[in-house]
């Protein structure tokens, strides 16, 4: 278990394995240790799952951009990246901030138009995960199920303004 000192710093020799020392970057990234109850309580993978989406809610950028734009590879199938060219899917150009269903020329599905979702990292990052599940009757049918892929993604997004 990660252990503490008095300031909050992680004692030395209290790191075990990979997850652990992502958990103690990411934790003095946002102010401080992780305590050793948090992790008992949430398991070290589920606290980096949830650090990682809380940080992109944030506003942080939890992914990296350049490996985001090669994964957007995948997602350039159907999306363009060129304001007012859409494809199968709309274009992404500025898509972070943006309320869902608002592209001008794109036929949206009804269950798309019918939400009231606004772009961000936190709803990207549920959207991507699943999008049947999130938005019921959406076109969009591909997923990221890989949550650095995901992030990564939702960081080059972010980008294209």
């Amino acid at each position: 278990m990660l252990q503490c000192d008095a300031s909050g710093h992680p004692k030395k020799g209290s790191e075990h394995g990979h997850e652990m020392v992502a958990i103690v970057t990411l934790s003095r990234r946002h102010g401080g240790c992780v305590r050793s109850g948090v992790l008992a309580a949430l398991g070290a993978a589920s606290w980096l799952s949830a650090s990682v989406v809380a940080a992109t809610a944030a506003g942080a950028p939890a992914g990296d951009p350049a490996a985001g734009r090669a994964a957007f590879g995948t997602c350039q199938a159907c999306h363009s990246t060129t304001p007012g060219r859409n494809g199968v899917g709309p274009t992404l150009d500025d898509v972070v901030g943006r309320q869902a269903a608002t592209v001008g020329g794109y036929n949206y599905s009804p269950a798309m138009r019918a939400t009231h979702i606004t772009w961000d990292g936190a709803s990207l990052n549920r959207f991507l995960s699943n999008p049947q599940s999130v938005v019921h009757g959406t076109k969009m049918f591909v997923a990221a199920p890989n949550p650095t892929t995901r992030q990564n993604i939702i960081a080059y997004l972010a980008t294209l303004k």
